[in-house]
């Protein structure tokens, strides 16, 4: 929709009926507010926590581990939404029970469900870092980590499509300032794992709010597509059944 015009013959939807109109109208200092055609939400592959507008940040996980992460070991997950185009803003991670400290990382995305295969790269998700994780105690709990912008075409990712996310551990937690996360294992603790859902989030803004009810679908990955480091060998937490990383996960759904 074009900007309110600055006269008094405007029609259609800048009809100059009402006085508030006209005065805007005569100024042509307002633009259109429109309603937003995305929705925000959480999905989660384990069925203790509900998937939706709620955030499942600080939610008790698993009493399992503690994981002592090894370097060029990886978490990988498969994630498609079957209804809608999507962007994941923030990867769940799980705090440690035992030892705080940080986690050198490395995430990646690709299509389909092999992990590193660089011609299948989303480039826009690449995310090399330190992660500070706490320690909760037991049970561990989850934290989110920021991945990508939720409006960047670059980090859509096209429905009824397979995207494998992954998280590799660039160093070998064997210092005093590495943290030991503690990972989720269906059974053990909290929940089951899930390998479908549907869930409903909304988004809103001053011109009004959008609910949007999204399908999912997790699976494992089918493999690893070419070993190099950090990408050389599956940690002991890859499988849709559990997970340091991308168990719950924050996503903008697009109409």
């Amino acid at each position: 929709m074009p900007r309110q015009p600055n006269d008094t013959t405007a029609i259609g939807p800048w009809n100059v009926t009402r006085p508030n109109e006209q005065r805007n109208a005569r100024y042509g200092e307002r633009w259109p507010m429109m309603p937003p055609d995305y929705a925000t939400g959480y999905i989660t592959r384990n069925n203790f926590v509900t998937s939706g507008d709620a955030t499942p940040q600080y939610t008790a996980m698993c009493s399992w581990g503690p994981h002592m992460p090894s370097a060029n070991t990886y978490n990988a997950i498969s994630i498609r939404c079957t209804s809608h185009d999507w962007v994941m803003t923030y990867m769940g991670f799980c705090t440690s029970s035992h030892q705080a400290g940080l986690i050198y990382q490395n995430v990646k995305v690709w299509s389909g469900t092999e992990v590193n295969n660089p011609s299948n790269e989303i480039t826009a998700y690449s995310n090399a870092n330190g992660l500070w994780i706490s320690n909760h105690g037991s049970p561990s709990q989850q934290i989110m980590h920021w991945l990508a912008s939720s409006h960047d075409d670059n980090a859509r990712l096209t429905q009824n499509t397979w995207y494998t996310f992954g998280q590799a551990y660039t160093q070998s937690a064997t210092q005093n300032y590495h943290g030991w996360p503690t990972g989720y294992y269906t059974g053990q603790g909290y929940g089951n794992s899930i390998t479908s859902l549907t869930m409903t989030s909304t988004a809103t803004n001053a011109a009004g709010t959008t609910t949007i009810t999204s399908d999912w679908e997790f699976q494992d990955s089918t493999g690893l597509h070419t070993s190099n480091a950090p990408w050389s060998s599956n940690a002991w937490t890859t499988s849709q059944y559990g997970g340091v990383a991308f168990v719950s996960n924050y996503v903008t759904v697009h109409e």
